[in-house]
């Protein structure tokens, strides 16, 4: 399988979706990585620590987007990046929209004060800790998928399964539908069509 990871573009995020040693792992599992020119740089990776772990450096996130079958990210797709994405491709992300630019918010005439997304102000240490823990269901994925589909691993994985928010327009997180207002679709359900 062919894996991309791009440079983060939401506001005041550093981390990256693959770490150099998560790129090495992948390419010794058989995968080719691509990743976007300067997208570890948050986290103090290199292109050229990229390519030792055998990663291909692509110039741009569309070069990226293009040519991969999944995308790992850190952050939700932004617009921009909704746009590159195909049918079929999969994306490995944190579905968990905060920002730090904007941490109050009034709610019945009381103001609130977050700290949204304290991991992304320490980024080498919070990307390092979401690729130890992620690394083996990003793994998962590809390696079924060289053997034939992606959703095998799912499949296969409850735990895995339980992770998928959307296939192909369904919403397969029931809280997910129940606070944006969509319908609920099962894991099982939508993967059986397949």
């Amino acid at each position: 399988m062919r894996v991309g990871t791009v440079r983060e573009i939401k506001n005041h995020e550093y981390r990256v979706g693959l770490a150099p040693e998560s790129v090495r792992e992948l390419a010794a599992h058989g995968h080719e990585v691509w990743v976007e020119t300067g997208a570890g740089l948050g986290i103090g990776a290199t292109d050229a620590d990229y390519v030792a772990a055998g990663a291909i450096i692509k110039m741009s996130a569309p070069a990226v987007y293009a040519d991969c079958e999944m995308i790992v990210k850190v952050k939700e797709p932004q617009e921009v990046e909704r746009k590159l994405m195909g049918k079929g491709q999969v994306l490995f992300t944190y579905l968990h929209p905060t920002t730090h630019s904007e941490p109050t918010f009034v709610v019945d005439g009381i103001v609130h004060y977050c700290v949204a997304n304290m991991p992304g102000a320490v980024a080498r240490t919070s990307t390092y800790a979401l690729n130890n823990v992620t690394l083996p269901h990003i793994l998962s994925l590809a390696d079924a998928a060289d053997r034939g589909s992606w959703k095998d691993a799912l499949k296969a994985n409850p735990h895995l399964a339980a992770g998928l928010n959307i296939h192909q327009g369904k919403v397969t997180c029931e809280a997910v539908a129940r606070e944006l207002g969509y319908d609920y679709v099962p894991v099982g359900k939508v993967l059986a069509k397949d």
